[in-house]
């Protein structure tokens, strides 16, 4: 007679039924569905702020701000709908007013410590200028933050087509560094890996400025211009 086999049973995991619980718990305070919303709202913020910025020539240094400024009270909004996100009436205490409150005062001061110094409103501003014939006349400037970019990006282009290649790349770095999301310093870049026969180096750059303008107008010139160069580096390889 064979002997009789017992069957062992797995034991489950010691921290298996803590995790369910916990999961359990967040959704029943609707955490994950709150949060969700939170970030959905914040992403559609974004997308206004970065087309409010290049539709009335607004700080590129906004969209930074607002993503940083999200992200630093995402932690407020997860506590608070834990403690509040249970269907029902909740009462307000004096943990969540210190709770809001620190969490406020430590995103200010990561905030004055990151935008310290950078212009945050308009990029350009309104001067009354007296012209050849002394009338005057309106002309929008841009603000001094800002003339340091508009005055090296064409020295960058000069430079490039003068085939100073150090003295070009040396320029649109220092245009990128700043501002990794200008699509035309991007092309401008990929203008001068093309010519430097740099061809993945100016590729990238390419596939980088297209897709910021992705959603531009089909006759909008300097994408038009960034496909036509990038059509031509692909038939190259």
């Amino acid at each position: 007679m064979r002997p009789r086999r017992t069957r062992v049973r797995p034991r489950p995991h010691p921290y298996s039924g803590v995790v369910h619980n916990v999961i359990k718990r967040l959704f029943e305070r609707r955490v994950p569905q709150l949060t969700g919303l939170y970030i959905v709202a914040s992403w559609s913020f974004v997308e206004f702020i970065d087309w409010a910025v290049d539709e009335y020539a607004l700080s590129p240094f906004l969209t930074n701000f607002v993503v940083t400024t999200l992200l630093l009270l995402l932690p407020m909004f997860v506590v608070l709908a834990w403690r509040h996100g249970t269907p029902g009436e909740d009462r307000w205490t004096k943990t969540d007013a210190a709770l809001i409150g620190i969490n406020l005062v430590a995103a200010g001061g990561v905030l004055m410590i990151a935008f310290s110094g950078q212009e945050l409103g308009a990029a350009t501003t309104v001067r009354l200028l007296e012209d050849d014939q002394g009338n005057t006349v309106e002309r929008i400037i841009p603000k001094a933050a800002f003339r340091r970019d508009v005055l090296l990006y064409p020295r960058a282009s000069c430079l490039r087509k003068l085939e100073r290649w150090d003295a070009a790349e040396t320029g649109i770095t220092e245009l990128l560094e700043p501002n990794p999301g200008n699509a035309q310093y991007r092309l401008e870049a990929a203008r001068l890996y093309a010519a430097q026969g740099r061809r993945p180096d100016a590729i990238a750059e390419l596939e980088a400025a297209l897709a910021i303008w992705s959603e531009a107008d089909p006759e909008f010139r300097p994408a038009q211009e960034a496909r036509a160069l990038m059509e031509e580096l692909q038939r190259g390889t």
